[in-house]
């Protein structure tokens, strides 16, 4: 995520936090604008835009991005990485 943030000039303008639950921050966090998921998290993140619109919050821009194969040809995750099953560069463990 770094690098294509600093490959494109916008490292400076991003934050980047990790989630330990599905919302985050997001859900409770005016400064956030946009969020960027997978076709699979799609859903998430519109709960997350329904508990900012009960929080008073406006809607984050929510940008869908289709999911990376690995090695296997099987898509690249966290879940998948945090389970060792591969690596942040697609390989398989």
């Amino acid at each position: 995520m770094k690098a294509f943030l600093r490959k494109n000039g916008l490292l400076k303008k991003a934050e980047i936090i990790s989630l330990n639950d599905p919302y985050g921050a997001t859900a409770t966090d005016a400064c956030i604008k946009a969020l960027v998921v997978s076709k699979e998290t799609e859903r998430i993140a519109v709960g997350i835009n329904q508990r900012r619109n009960e929080a008073g919050l406006p809607q984050l821009e929510i940008v869908t991005i289709s999911m990376v194969p690995a090695e296997n040809c099987i898509p690249i995750s966290t879940t998948r990485i945090r389970g060792a099953k591969s690596t942040v560069k697609g390989a398989s463990s």
